[in-house]
């Protein structure tokens, strides 16, 4: 397993608003990937109102279209991790956040921590239900969630390939020696001693 976003500790506290959706981000994958879960280091609300943690895809610098969303989870006090999954892909940007709506939820509050760097926590208004992001407003400069997503590394692709072949062949007019060989080479001298 592996992670990325935004790991720290939180240094301040974010009072969101009810009917808004909140993103953190972008995100950059290193590698491919399968994400499994969502962590928010420090998510709280008055009372253990639920939400439900979200995933969107980077639209040059801002949160865009919705790519996933979690169930929804009662939360009192952080950290909490959403399970969420999602197939990752290397080079592209993400951003993570959650809903500040659920029946009645009025207090969320999200840890924030000033990073230097270009990531952005933003909002845009929201009614029930996680939407795409058409238009965002940036909160903080540059304040971002303390939130990071757990992932499975894809494996490798293609097929393993082979250091060495070591075969036993029998030598004109002498005794069998070994021959260690690349596939191709193995192929050609075989097709050499067939010839001869």
């Amino acid at each position: 397993m592996a992670t990325f976003g935004n790991n720290a500790t939180p240094t301040a506290t974010l009072n969101t608003i009810n009917n808004y959706q909140y993103a953190s981000g972008p995100f950059t994958m290193t590698e491919n990937g399968t994400l499994t879960s969502v962590t928010f280091n420090d998510l709280e609300s008055l009372g253990g109102f639920s939400t439900v943690a979200c995933l969107w895809a980077d639209n040059g610098g801002v949160p865009g279209a919705l790519l996933a969303t979690s169930t929804y989870q009662a939360v009192l006090t952080g950290p909490y991790t959403f399970p969420l999954s999602y197939a990752l892909v290397s080079g592209q940007s993400y951003w993570f956040g959650f809903l500040g709506y659920s029946l009645g939820l009025q207090h969320l509050a999200g840890g924030v921590v000033t990073v230097a760097d270009t990531s952005h926590m933003r909002r845009q208004a929201n009614s029930e239900a996680p939407v795409d992001f058409t238009g965002s407003q940036l909160l903080s400069g540059t304040n971002e969630l303390c939130v990071y997503g757990t992932y499975t590394p894809a494996a490798p692709s293609g097929k393993p390939g082979i250091r060495g072949i070591g075969s036993v062949l029998g030598a004109q007019g002498g005794s069998p020696r070994i021959v260690v060989a690349s596939p191709g080479g193995l192929m050609d001298f075989l097709k050499r001693r067939r010839a001869a």
